[in-house]
Parts: C-alpha cells; structure tokens; sequence
C-alpha cells in the first residue's frame, strides 16, 4: 500500500488531485472521487492493524462487539477500494488498451474476493457451531476433541484459500500493470 501510494504521488509530481476547496466541478469528477475512495481505502486498511491493538481478551463481553467492528472497517476499507477500481477502470480508459475489458478483469477478481470471502466464513461458522456444539462443560469430551484432526481442518482450508487469493491478487496486480504498460 505504501509503495502504491507513494507511486502515485511520484507519477503526478507529488500534487493532489483530489477535490479541494472551492474545486467547482472538478470536486464532482471521476478523479476527484477516485482519490477520495482510494484514500479513505487505504486509511481504513492502515488503521485496521492499529484496531486490533485495542482488542480485547476472546472470552471478554465486548469481544463480539470487537470483531464486528474490525470487520465493518475491512469491508468498507474493500468496498471503497473496488469503487476506486472500478472508477478508473471505466473513466480513465485512456491508459488502458481496453476499458470494457478491465472492467470484466475487475469484476473478476472483486467476484473471487467475494466468493473466497463468503467461502471462509462458512468454513469459519461450520468450525466455531461444531466447538460449541461438541465442548460441553466435561473435560473428557474436551480431551476427545483435542485427539480428533477435524478442528485442524478449518485452519488448513483457511491456508489454502488464502494461498490461492494472495496468488490470484499478484497475477490481477501483474495483468492490470501490463494492460497499462500495453497502453502507454
């Protein structure tokens, strides 16, 4: 994110572009809300390792409360992210050899995301309904549960989709770069 970030101020010779006061029309431009949600973006990606600072202890009552909010400030941070994309991928179409075709690339890879994203948290659902429906108060059950490889399951589908996600995102990053680089 840094390095991105910093690219784009480096490739605009370090001037904003985003709205401004008493901007006019250019504050309502597709590159006035571009940087707007590429920003609020990446602020919201940098204040999620800050959040999880404050986390609190997993059997403390706020916990819940914790892990709904830190999620809200991932998916937001995503949403703005994909309209970023999405706004440069149909409004900034001259650096793009086709932008119907970036659109159907980002329509992709925001689908995958979404897929993988929905993928996990059933996983994630079906493991935490399984442990409370199997850890009763008794230690002997506890004991049993601890010998069986199923709880290691959902952290080893977690692995792998997230193995296949970070690949997919190097080769849409890599495909994006070139499409750009084909143009220019």
């Amino acid at each position: 994110m840094v390095v991105g970030l910093v690219s784009i101020f480096v490739v605009h010779e370090w001037r904003w572009l985003g709205p401004k006061v008493g901007g006019g029309s250019h504050n309502s431009s597709a590159t006035a809300y571009h940087t707007i949600f590429g920003l609020l973006s990446v602020l919201l990606a940098w204040i999620q390792p800050l959040n999880s600072l404050l986390r609190c202890g997993p059997q403390h009552r706020l916990r819940p409360l914790f892990n709904w909010a830190h999620r809200s400030v991932g998916v937001v941070s995503f949403l703005f992210a994909s309209a970023a994309i999405f706004i440069a991928c149909v409004y900034f179409y001259k650096h793009l050899t086709s932008s119907r075709n970036a659109v159907i690339f980002a329509c992709l890879c925001v689908g995958f995301i979404v897929g993988c994203a929905i993928l996990l948290e059933i996983i994630a659902w079906k493991a935490r309904s399984k442990k409370q429906f199997l850890l009763p108060e008794d230690p002997e059950a506890e004991k049993h549960l601890d010998s069986s490889a199923d709880p290691d399951y959902h952290y080893l589908a977690q692995g792998v989709i997230f193995s296949i996600v970070t690949a997919a995102l190097i080769g849409f990053c890599s495909a994006l770069s070139a499409i750009i680089a084909q143009k220019d």
